[in-house]
């Protein structure tokens, strides 16, 4: 039976992988701040300055690094046919626009790509004729097609074409291109914020080509400018007195989302007669914390000592509201409207404690009590630990 790798699709979804990663890393190298990039709308990359292209780039990445770049590859003419193409239609002008190849295939010395680097060696007439045979004594369909293409162009379109070609092979595959997206930001964060702040510009980057790609007439392209200004932004989130945000949205989620062992949080909710909305926003809050704290963790932007200072801080604060309610209290005191109140005061009314000084959004404070409740080192309720102990014995049982 025929492998399943033969019909693999991974090359293909690398390569448009790579063509959105090195665009990235294009756009932040470009000198011109009013540069403006576009994918697969002009061609695979474009930079445009009022919508008119002024540069276009067809990528082509090999798995195998010891791809050659012959004369008669078919990447290579491949990409001749789509430019020849948009020539003899109307749709690029050679004369405007710089036509850059990136590839990371190898050119042989003296080969005609060889000859359309931007070197010393730069020969665009000796390139044109090695080309012209190539394609005329080609055997290969691609090719033959491509030729077809190239040489229904005059010969004076021919030459403005291939003079406008940069050729830029042996390019960094989409592994390296990371490496070079780290080191055009390198000097954005401090050396240990590195990694995380790439991470997050690129996950910004990718699901802007997203939308790009899913709704060009809305999003026609994105300027070096409004890149800068995201990149600011997550420069500020990695202050020392900052984190970063990454789930600033409200998760559609409830108790069944839950683990069984992450459901005393909600019990506390309901001792308090709190409403089924307010719990859905409680158990959002609970999954966000949670989940920013984890990845903080993971990536080493705080440590677990950070989390238990952090969690005193929000105690101490739950304690001494927690002592009011109770000095309070009076044999007429409905004690379930109590507990809500405090609930309000601590979590909706009260002063945000953030987890560093800068931090502004508060759904980590709120998780935070949410998972503190969950471990019963808080609680709403006057008398939550005696009401929730009957919970706790079934809880220890069924684990039994």
């Amino acid at each position: 039976m025929a492998s399943g790798l033969s019909f693999s699709a991974a090359a293909s979804a690398l390569g448009y992988l790579y063509q959105v990663r090195y665009g990235l890393v294009l756009l932040l190298e470009a000198k011109n701040p009013a540069s403006a990039l576009s994918l697969e709308k002009i061609d695979d990359v474009a930079f445009e300055e009022s919508g008119d292209p002024t540069q276009v780039l067809q990528f082509k990445h090999r798995l195998a690094r010891t791809a050659t770049l012959t004369d008669s590859s078919v990447d290579l003419w491949k990409t001749l046919r789509v430019w020849a193409t948009k020539i003899a239609g109307g749709d690029l002008d050679p004369t405007s626009t710089i036509l850059s190849f990136v590839t990371t295939a190898i050119a042989p010395e003296n080969s005609a790509a060889a000859l359309l680097r931007r070197d010393s060696n730069r020969n665009e007439t000796a390139a044109l004729i090695k080309l012209r045979e190539a394609g005329s004594r080609s055997e290969n369909k691609t090719v033959v097609t491509a030729f077809e293409a190239f040489d229904a162009l005059s010969p004076e379109a021919q030459e403005r074409l291939v003079s406008s070609i940069v050729v830029l092979d042996s390019a960094a595959d989409i592994e390296r291109a990371r490496q070079l997206l780290e080191k055009a930001l390198f000097y954005s964060t401090r050396p240990e914020f590195l990694v995380p702040l790439c991470d997050r510009l690129e996950g910004w980057w990718f699901r802007w080509a997203i939308a790009h790609l899913r709704d060009p007439q809305a999003i026609p392209s994105i300027s070096l400018a409004e890149v800068r200004y995201r990149l600011a932004d997550l420069q500020e989130q990695f202050r020392l007195d900052n984190l970063p945000v990454d789930f600033p949205i409200e998760q559609d989620l409830d108790e069944s989302d839950l683990q069984p062992d992450e459901r005393m949080f909600v019990e506390q909710l309901r001792l308090v007669l709190v409403g089924h909305q307010r719990i859905k926003r409680a158990i959002s809050d609970y999954w966000r914390a949670f989940e920013q704290r984890s990845k903080w963790v993971r990536e080493e932007l705080i440590v677990d000592v950070d989390l238990e200072q952090y969690e005193d801080r929000l105690i101490r604060e739950w304690q001494e509201l927690f002592l009011i309610m109770k000095e309070k209290l009076t044999e007429a005191s409905d004690h379930a409207v109590e507990g809500r109140e405090l609930y309000n005061r601590v979590v909706i009314e009260g002063n945000h404690i953030p987890i560093r000084p800068a931090f502004p959004n508060p759904y980590v404070m709120r998780g935070g009590f949410h998972i503190l409740a969950n471990a019963l080192k808080v609680g709403w309720h006057p008398l939550f630990k005696k009401r929730l102990s009957k919970t706790l014995e079934i809880a220890a049982t069924a684990a039994k």
